[in-house]
């Protein structure tokens, strides 16, 4: 999809890719995935659609890091999103963000990838759930937020300007 390039772009214009790591792409994972769930939680739209939409931005610099696309982890992935409610995918979801941990700690790619992939799914799912295309709606909102944030790298982490 054309905004996942445009946000590998801006990625690596801001360095956040070469000039940052996956330790610190996981955490801001854990942030956005946090934010996810209270909208969730609260029955709030805005909230879950930008949560889905966030994590899409993490998992694709994430992606980038370990050189891949989150395209083709999304591909690669191989799990049935059966019928789960919201809360349940968000068990699974943080099942994922295990294995991308576990991935980069122990430098396995393949865990990576599938985490990676499955948490996309999981997202997919959610973002249908509660009436978003994940692509129209999510992942360029998402991409709507960022394209023209401008910050600086301090000690591997991405700084907005403002901040």
């Amino acid at each position: 999809m054309e905004a996942f390039a445009k946000i590998r772009g801006w990625a690596a214009d801001r360095n956040l890719i070469e000039g940052s790591d996956s330790f610190r792409q996981f955490v801001k994972l854990a942030e956005e995935v946090g934010e996810l769930a209270d909208g969730i939680e609260t029955d709030n739209p805005d909230e879950i659609m930008d949560g889905i939409g966030d994590a899409l931005v993490v998992l694709t610099i994430l992606a980038a890091q370990n050189g891949m696309d989150i395209e083709d982890c999304i591909v690669a992935a191989r799990i049935k999103i059966a019928r789960f409610d919201d809360r349940a995918l968000m068990t699974i979801l943080t099942r994922e963000n295990g294995k991308i941990a576990h991935g980069i700690a122990k430098g396995r790619r393949d865990d990576i990838r599938d985490g990676i992939g499955n948490a996309a799914l999981i997202l997919d799912a959610l973002a249908g759930m509660n009436g978003f295309d994940i692509n129209e709606d999510c992942v360029e909102a998402a991409w709507n937020e960022i394209k023209d944030r401008r910050g600086r790298m301090v000690n591997g982490v991405f700084v907005k300007e403002g901040d």
